[in-house]
């Protein structure tokens, strides 16, 4: 809230100094703020690129196969925790990525996902990006990621 209140402040500055600037023009970020966050024209380094959110779960996959990934907490419907490993959601999303490639998704579609937050749907996001497509999820609850 302190920094809204700021950036209020800022903009009220800024806009009482040149009341000829359109809204746009006028200056938002604190001198503090502007200190502290990154140069939006610098070096973005997309030299160290390490791949795809699907790669790199891949590879963490290949690298540590009985590690956990996700943890679904207790419902009503499942009365205990239900855990994950990384190899068990790469070789589930694998097998998704196939069938939606075999049913004709192309690089580039939006592929609807409904699904609560939990294992079912970090299996159908990267299974939907292992496959090119892109996602949108409509209905989710809780999932706990572990790296």
């Amino acid at each position: 809230m302190d920094c809204i209140i700021d950036q209020l402040a800022q903009l009220v500055i800024d806009a009482s100094q040149y009341p000829d600037r359109s809204i746009g023009a006028l200056q938002l970020l604190t001198t503090k703020q502007i200190s502290v966050l990154p140069n939006p024209s610098s070096d973005l380094h997309w030299s160290n690129f390490k791949g795809s959110i699907h790669e790199i779960f891949a590879k963490n996959a290949n690298r540590h196969p009985d590690r956990l990934c996700v943890i679904e907490t207790a419902t009503s419907a499942f009365p205990r925790n239900r855990e994950f490993t990384y190899q068990q959601i790469n070789e589930a999303s694998n097998m998704l990525a196939h069938h939606l490639i075999a049913r004709g998704i192309s690089r580039g579609e939006v592929v609807m996902v409904y699904a609560h937050r939990g294992v079912d749907l970090v299996v159908a996001v990267m299974g939907t990006l292992k496959a090119g497509a892109t996602f949108s999820v409509i209905g989710t609850t809780q999932v706990i990621l572990r790296d």
